[in-house]
């Protein structure tokens, strides 16, 4: 978005007034950190004073109803803003002290769909694809999600389609002035790359990548190296904390085919997408 564009209703206008921006954001991150419908977050605001405070409503305040909620988020997927107040909300955190260090964790992770044709145009989705993992294959897409490697906070999420490596996306994923990057054995030469080799900050930068597994077969638990990787892995591993919860609490293990508004009538409601 260039500076002085807007996309948000304007008030002043005839009818009911649109509610402030920030306060819808508010409520768009609430929903989001819960993972609750629009219904859901609708009735949570009318009933938890704490939420209601932190999104700026007083007790006799209009409430946003899931409609509003729902125009909101379509609204900020319509321009792909997405992306954008992830970036505000990073600026907030470290402003406030949260964020301390510049070093990365990435990783990346199957979101599966249904490979299933049984549908109005009998095809699959074509922003979907087969990727393999050892010896399962996967349909769907691919999430990458970059990682402070202290606090564990989500500094950067980029999606691809399922056969895509997991490299290929890592620059996206890291600023220049990251000063360490972790990354499991998918990640290996990443530092010879060409996007990362005209990187100016590049010399600075020390890659803290996994080595592969079978080069630890039949070294003791002593050893030295494995004692290395392991400390890697402890640090590496709160990338997984991200994705636990992403596919576990947030129930995004697999995309879904919204089936069109005439055959959602039949089944005595219509939803808009």
């Amino acid at each position: 978005m260039s500076p002085g564009q807007t996309f948000y209703y304007e008030s002043g206008r005839r009818g009911r007034q649109p509610f402030p921006l920030e306060l819808m954001l508010r409520i768009h991150l609430l929903q989001i950190a819960y993972n609750m419908s629009d219904p859901q977050m609708e009735d949570f605001l009318h009933e938890n004073s704490t939420a209601r405070k932190f999104v700026g409503l007083a007790l006799a305040d209009r409430t946003p109803d899931e409609s509003t909620i729902l125009q909101f988020r379509h609204l900020l997927e319509k321009h792909n803003l997405g992306k954008q107040v992830l970036e505000l909300v990073n600026d907030g955190i470290t402003a406030a002290g949260l964020v301390l260090s510049k070093g990365r964790i990435v990783d990346a992770s199957f979101i599966e769909a249904p490979s299933s044709t049984k549908n109005r145009d009998h095809k699959w989705d074509p922003e979907m694809s087969s990727g393999k993992k050892g010896n399962t294959w996967h349909f769907g897409m691919k999430m990458h999600v970059a990682t402070d490697d202290l606090t564990g906070i989500v500094t950067n999420a980029v999606y691809g389609p399922a056969n895509e490596h997991d490299i290929s996306r890592a620059r996206e994923l890291i600023p220049s002035e990251t000063e360490q990057v972790y990354g499991d054995a998918g990640y290996v030469g990443m530092e010879k790359r060409e996007e990362f080799q005209t990187d100016k900050e590049a010399e600075k930068r020390e890659y803290r990548i996994n080595i592969r597994p079978g080069v630890l077969k039949g070294r003791s638990a002593e050893d030295i190296v494995r004692r290395i990787e392991h400390l890697k892995s402890s640090v590496r591993c709160k990338v997984e904390h991200v994705f636990a919860r992403v596919k576990l609490q947030m129930s995004y293990r697999k995309t879904v085919r919204i089936p069109s508004v005439r055959k959602r009538k039949k089944f005595g409601r219509s939803v808009e997408r």
